[in-house]
């Protein structure tokens, strides 16, 4: 499954096809890496499009072990391909000053069309490196002819962008080993017998830790990483009135690009101080905060031409003000978002007192959730629809469902296509303990 559905590209002129090819790089490493050879190979075959390759060579270190890749056309003799393979051996251990024992290769037809055998030319070296960081592998390119100079900057942006995606894949995996073995550790601690409870505990305060040390650098990685997308935001926002109208086109794309990556990292930051902070449920007055997120969402009611029916006097329950407010806004803002084309959304907020809690609902009159997917949305970057289609960053309902469980509480869905949705949130009536 993709992140998103990529715009259809159109043909540009020459000059223009390398801008164009790691745009359309970009859209391929967006999308789930499953594995490195089929990532680099997706990579290759639009590379091969603008610079027609011969074969190429990836040697890469990462969590102690160390691969080859290689690619080459039916063509190619085995024993060059050998050859170019130790060359690149040689090129990694002279950039990274890593050892290469215990090697792991594998090897692929090289993707894109096929190119005439002709005399050898010099293979262009690329290290794959992060700023500021030591280079963790080579990405080692041969071409039909020599590469000129705008070949090689086009070479080493997109392997910039291999580098970053091969990190993420690399620490997305290191994140899930990480939680298969706290999952392990807690499964085991439940085995623990009566005798054993000081055990237990120590092992479940250890296992709290790493999730909250875990989700502390997610906060700070997230955090450091919004200063360079403004820097980004402002100076294309400077250059995009002084070009010629295709670099403009460009520019709003990457303006778009650094907008979009801003608000998710926005919403990864509150997902991750829900996490973080400290909550100490406190007698709250819900009716305040929900006017206050009408308030701020006045813009989209009003160019939505909605209509928002807020019941008044709502019960009193036990809460925060910050994670109640991102409860309502998020539910208001979805069930503005989520109507078809042209209809003005019908939003109804109220409260039902039960047994001792408060079930918040909002209602709408939308698209509706199919019931395979109910349970699915509450998840973080679950998303139903293309970006295209309906603008968001698959956080909101994660933070509604993170924030309810913060303070007690907990929510759902009632819901079925075409016929619009319920969200409710269960809080306790306060002085209940």
């Amino acid at each position: 499954m993709t992140l998103h559905a990529k715009p259809p590209l159109r043909t540009f002129p020459p000059a223009s096809r390398r801008l164009e090819s790691l745009y359309e790089i970009g859209w391929v490493l967006l999308s789930p890496i499953t594995g490195v050879e089929t990532t680099v190979s997706a990579v290759l075959a639009v590379i091969a499009e603008v610079v027609p390759l011969r074969s190429a060579v990836l040697v890469e270190s990462r969590d102690s072990r160390t691969r080859l890749f290689a690619w080459r056309s039916a063509a190619d003799l085995p024993e060059r391909l050998a050859a170019l393979e130790r060359g690149a051996v040689s090129a990694f251990e002279r950039v990274t000053g890593l050892p290469t024992a215990g090697l792991e290769r594998h090897r692929a037809p090289l993707p894109g069309p096929a190119v005439a055998a002709g005399a050898p030319v010099e293979p262009f070296v690329i290290p794959l490196s992060l700023r500021g960081q030591q280079a963790f592998g080579v990405l080692q390119l041969e071409a039909a002819a020599a590469f000129d100079g705008e070949d090689r900057a086009f070479l080493e942006t997109a392997a910039n962008q291999v580098a970053v995606a091969l990190d993420r894949f690399y620490g997305r995996r290191r994140e899930r080993l990480l939680r298969r073995h706290a999952e392990h550790s807690e499964r085991e601690a439940r085995a623990i017998s009566e005798n054993l409870e000081r055990l237990v505990a120590e092992r479940t305060c250890r296992l709290e830790q790493t999730v909250k040390d875990l989700h502390s650098f997610a906060y700070s990685i997230a955090h450091d990483l919004r200063a360079p997308l403004r820097h980004i935001h402002g100076y294309t926002e400077f250059v995009v009135e002084r070009v010629d109208p295709e670099s403009k086109r460009f520019a709003g794309r990457i303006m778009a690009a650094a907008l979009r990556m801003d608000h998710l990292i926005a919403d990864l930051l509150q997902f991750s101080r829900l996490t973080l902070d400290e909550i100490t449920p406190v007698p709250v007055a819900p009716s305040p905060v929900l006017a206050q997120v009408v308030a701020e969402l006045g813009p989209l009611i009003r160019a939505t031409k909605a209509h928002v029916d807020v019941a008044p006097s709502l019960p009193v329950v036990m809460g925060d003000p910050g994670p109640l407010s991102l409860i309502f806004s998020n539910l208001v803002s979805n069930a503005l978002k989520f109507t078809p084309a042209g209809v003005p959304p019908w939003v109804r907020v109220r409260a039902e007192p039960r047994e001792g809690w408060v079930r918040f609902i909002v209602e709408d009159d939308g698209i509706g959730v199919a019931p395979v997917y109910q349970s699915r949305i509450f998840e973080v970057f679950q998303r139903l629809h293309t970006e295209d289609e309906y603008p968001g960053t698959g956080i909101g309902l994660a933070i509604v469902r993170r924030a309810a469980e913060r303070m007690g509480g907990s929510c759902g869905v009632d819901s079925s296509p075409g016929r619009g949705s319920r969200f409710w949130v269960d809080l306790k009536t306060a002085g209940r303990s």
